[in-house]
């Protein structure tokens, strides 16, 4: 039987083992500072592997860096033990929903995700501080040593990072918010899938710096576009007054990226030069570019024109799709009678079809009408600056969302959320949203506000109040996410009667694990004596099923339901994917109970086994009911 890690995975050893595969030869060993062997890569071998010539140290070459890069990666990389517990009551509709709304440190929640929700985001919004001198961005601490890293990475203590307003008098301007930045969005990526894509709200002042972060994350050939929001609030300066903000878009792998652009009723000039049966029609494309054709997907394949020519190329559909519509007679293969052209689809009067994106957006509201629009909602301005929900409504149109997941890790007001709500009910999909936001202190905020802001934070403040609410952003997004379902249901009305409009609450907290779990070695015997479980005594058994969902990869959407057996509680999760029990005196007939449901995975807390029997029989049970099940002891 197999325990449990219960925290996240170490990246720089998963890395390590991937350079490893690739270059063996580049592996060695070294010493530290206090003579003791430590892994190692031999950068000149790697270097000569990877060049046609050697790249010595000091040569010149093109590259972005700053002071304490090498830490924020260290801080991308490193494990932390920590863990997402639930808040039922905060909740809508918990048992059935498939949001997320989780309060914490960002980078912990997208660490804690990141082992879930590997490649499955599809698409990632963020509005991070914009690094103007008077926002506030995360203070990272990389100036500590090892033994006040691990307290703050929380695997001593609770000890969490903080919020610092970032001024150009602190002589680490850019560095501090590029250190920030830069290992959130680098996780960030880990998450999206292959056909997945970023959008990043930002504006002057760290513009240039953010592209050529995510030109090292991404790759530069995965850059979309850069659009240009005319948020209609001009910020002044003495030389001119803006009136954009910006939306930068990076693909995870652009030639994966097949469905790019607005949805919308084509309204071209329609013939019918082929005298097609159907009717006139007009031709539309079904294939990338040669140049832009990836032959390691599962859509490159050949077709053959009437005509005899083969094309062989990266297709918009599946193989199967396209034969459906040549057989059909909804393909073009060009004019009679050579029939010669590239393969094209006929799109008849009615149809919808994907147009490419202006890079200006200016018919999206205005800063001032989504802060009318929350004003609405809460019965006074509640919140400074928020993006309003049709600029998000927009940007969730660009991509092809049904049945997806959008994450955004700066979530705020939760616009996006209400974005997700208005084009499920618009376009009956069923896209699915993680947001995440730390749970900023209002009455902190409001003691440093600035005469524009301290009235809104009172306003929020006394919303909250009144709620008997903590005083927190976190609770005005949670509110927000609440009021505008039903708004949007008042909107709509009976064209809302399927839509997910709920949301599980988690907020990110130290492990369920008491230090013994996880440094068994540096504890001393003597504490083992009145040590009767591992676990911290305030966490329940939903507590504990939602880690083990995280590191067993199981979405923390999934449907659980609770069953009796024997008098026992059991979780049951997506049916029989994961069933686990946290009871006390289990005994052999309950885990013979379980076994008989074949689970794809078991999981039991050895403390509350009956007796050292019921322990020894546990594999021999498995084997005998379900030898395919994997077990986990807790």
């Amino acid at each position: 039987m197999e325990k449990l890690k219960m925290q996240t995975n170490n990246l720089a050893d998963e890395n390590y083992a991937k350079l490893a595969a690739l270059f063996p030869n580049a592996v060695t060993e070294s010493i530290d500072e206090n003579g003791k062997v430590v892994r190692a890569i031999d950068k000149d071998i790697l270097m000569q592997e990877i060049n046609c010539k050697v790249v010595e140290g000091r040569e010149e070459r093109f590259r972005f860096t700053w002071p304490d890069k090498k830490q924020a990666i260290l801080t991308a990389n490193a494990p932390i033990n920590k863990t997402l517990r639930p808040k039922v009551e905060e909740s809508v509709d918990f048992d059935n929903t498939e949001n997320i709304y989780i309060e914490g440190d960002n980078l912990d929640a997208l660490k804690l995700l990141r082992e879930t929700y590997l490649g499955k985001i599809k698409m990632i919004y963020i509005d991070p501080p914009y690094n103007t001198g008077n926002d506030f961005i995360y203070e990272d601490d990389f100036s500590q040593q090892t033994a006040e890293y691990l307290e703050k990475s929380g695997q001593l203590d609770i000890e969490g990072n903080k919020l610092v307003q970032n001024t150009e008098s602190n002589g680490r301007f850019h560095t501090d918010w590029l250190n920030m930045i830069y290992p959130r969005i680098k996780i960030a990526r880990d998450l999206l899938s292959d056909d997945g894509a970023i959008f990043i709200s930002i504006d002057e002042t760290e513009i240039s710096n953010l592209k050529n972060l995510c030109n090292e994350i991404f790759n530069e050939k995965n850059y979309i576009n850069t659009f240009m929001w005319l948020h209609g609030k001009g910020k002044k300066d003495s030389w001119s007054r803006t009136l954009q903000q910006y939306v930068v878009v990076y693909a995870k792998n652009k030639a994966e990226l097949a469905s790019w652009g607005e949805t919308k009723i084509c309204d071209y000039e329609f013939k019918n030069p082929d005298n097609d049966p159907k009717g006139p029609w007009f031709s539309g494309s079904l294939s990338f570019s040669e140049d832009r054709s990836n032959p390691n997907s599962d859509k490159y394949y050949s077709i053959t024109s009437p005509s005899g020519i083969v094309w062989t190329r990266q297709w918009m559909i599946s193989k199967e799709e396209m034969e459906d519509l040549i057989k059909k007679g909804d393909v073009s293969f060009g004019k009679a009678p050579n029939y010669d052209g590239v393969p094209r689809s006929k799109i008849r009067p009615g149809a919808t079809i994907e147009v490419i994106p202006n890079n200006i957006i200016d018919n999206c509201n205005s800063t001032r009408g989504a802060e009318n629009y929350l004003e609405e909602l809460f019965g006074s301005e509640c919140f400074s600056y928020p993006k309003p929900y049709e600029l998000m409504q927009k940007l969730l149109s660009y991509m092809d969302l049904t049945d997806a997941t959008v994450l955004d890790f700066f979530s705020g007001s939760a616009t996006t959320a209400e974005g997700v709500f208005r084009n499920n009910v618009l376009n009956g999909s069923n896209t699915k949203f993680i947001m995440i936001q730390l749970p900023e202190n209002l009455d902190d905020s409001l003691v440093s506000a600035s005469s524009f802001s301290r009235p809104i934070i009172q306003n929020a403040i006394n919303y909250l109040e009144k709620q008997n609410k903590p005083h927190n952003i976190c609770e005005i997004g949670k509110e927000r996410i609440r009021l505008c379902a039903a708004k949007i249901r008042e909107e709509f009305g009976e064209k809302t009667n399927n839509i997910d409009f709920g949301f599980r609450n988690f907020y990110v907290s130290k492990s369920n694990f008491k230090d013994v779990y996880y440094l068994p070695d540096q504890i001393s015997p003597e504490l083992f004596k009145n040590c009767i479980s591992n676990i911290l005594e305030d966490r329940t058994e939903l507590d504990l099923l939602f880690q083990t969902m995280l590191d067993l990869g199981i979405p923390l959407s999934s449907k659980i339901e609770i069953k009796n057996i024997n008098t026992k509680k059991v979780f049951f999760v997506q049916e029989d994917y994961l069933i686990a029990c946290f009871d006390t005196d289990v005994d052999e007939s309950i885990i013979t109970e379980i076994a008989k449901q074949k689970p794809y995975f078991c999981v039991i807390q050895d403390c509350t086994m009956a007796n050292d029997s019921v322990m020894a029989n546990f594999e021999q049970v498995f084997n005998t009911y379900s030898r395919e099940t994997i077990i986990k002891i807790m």
